[in-house]
């Protein structure tokens, strides 16, 4: 599964980097995937790892240490929606790839006949709820023509779309390779969806009631 790295460096510039392999390593010097040149990173200093549909970052006994979202890491850990990567003075955040052809499914245009109330979630903390009774497909993205905005910068302008199939409900991928989980698993295409399933874009979750 192709991935991208986004690459920040504090007081620097910052830069996108593309992988279709399923680990690289990061270090200091040149034989890693990702040079990373600071006297703050080791020589080899970590790796990310794609294991079971699952990313996970490696530490590998550095001196300065592989920090996510603020914490040293002291064991392999995977790598949940939104989780940013700090290497030295850089950080790092992880999108999978939208290069996966997406399932041919018949979707249909009839509304569902349920109601379904979905929970938006920032941090942890409840944002809005919403409820959709007779549709066929809910927009998803930042942008102000969507039937869900998500104000942040980490969200597409057209992330995502609920649309209705024959089997049920589906979210539909359209983020243009920055990343839409279900509940933690990266979603290349599109995914069915059940009542308690969490869909993780960005910073938000939205949960399905």
């Amino acid at each position: 599964m192709p991935f991208d790295l986004v690459i920040s460096q504090k007081d620097g510039p910052t830069q996108r980097q593309r992988y279709d392999q399923s680990e690289i390593t990061i270090g200091r010097v040149d034989g890693n995937d990702l040079v990373l040149a600071s006297p703050q990173v080791s020589k080899r200093h970590s790796r990310i790892v794609l294991k079971d549909g699952k990313f996970i970052v490696v530490d590998l006994q550095s001196a300065n240490g592989t920090y996510i979202n603020g914490r040293r890491i002291v064991s392999p850990q995977i790598l949940r929606p939104a989780d940013k990567i700090y290497i030295g003075d850089f950080s790092l955040m992880l999108e999978p790839g939208a290069d996966a052809a997406e399932p041919q499914r018949r979707y249909t245009e009839a509304p569902l006949a349920i109601a379904i109330a979905i929970d938006i979630e920032r941090a942890g903390r409840l944002v809005e709820r919403r409820q959709y009774s007779g549709f066929s497909v809910v927009n998803i993205g930042r942008g102000a023509d969507n039937n869900i905005v998500l104000d942040d910068s980490a969200v597409a302008a057209h992330h995502a779309v609920l649309q209705t199939s024959a089997e049920g409900l589906v979210v539909i991928d359209r983020s243009n390779g920055r990343g839409l989980w279900v509940d933690g698993e990266p979603v290349a295409g599109a995914r069915d969806l059940y009542p308690g399933a969490g869909i993780a874009i960005g910073p938000f979750v939205l949960k399905l009631r």
